[in-house]
């Protein structure tokens, strides 16, 4: 058995609640997966489980954009500013306040239209626009008259 660090919760030392490190003298982390989860919300995004929990609430537990059902332990995706508040790259959350974290969250999406609304804003066209020429091009695809 293992005591967790954060919660002080004593748990088995099986994988199921503790995450694996490549180092240290039992080569796992010092806290258990569910304070592990809760750590890296905080420090990416300044909120708490329960923060996700009531957004997923406030959504009716839908993504935002194409209202499929989310789950809040996996499937709910964080969607963020990445000029305004946190990124996880390029010198991740250094400097920026806690509070401009939480300000920079926008709500939860699910995987696909997460990702997809971060590739539409790398085109550098403003999601309306994106969305407008999509809709030419699927109403008329240029291979049509072509091919």
């Amino acid at each position: 058995i293992k005591k967790c660090s954060f919660c002080h919760h004593v748990w088995p030392r099986v994988r199921e609640h503790w995450f694996k490190l490549c180092t240290g003298k039992d080569m796992l982390y010092p806290y258990c997966k569910h304070c592990g989860k809760e750590r890296d919300l905080f420090k990416r995004y300044g909120i708490r489980q329960v923060d996700k929990v009531n957004l997923h609430n406030a959504q009716g537990g839908l993504c935002g954009i194409c209202g499929r059902s989310l789950t809040t332990n996996g499937d709910a995706n964080i969607d963020h500013n990445h000029e305004r508040g946190t990124t996880q790259r390029k010198g991740g959350t250094k400097g920026i306040s806690m509070e401009e974290r939480r300000r920079s969250v926008n709500g939860l999406l699910c995987f696909f239209c997460n990702r997809g609304l971060g590739t539409i804003k790398k085109t550098g066209l403003s999601p309306e626009i994106w969305a407008q020429n999509a809709l030419a091009y699927e109403i008329s695809p240029p291979a049509k008259g072509v091919i």
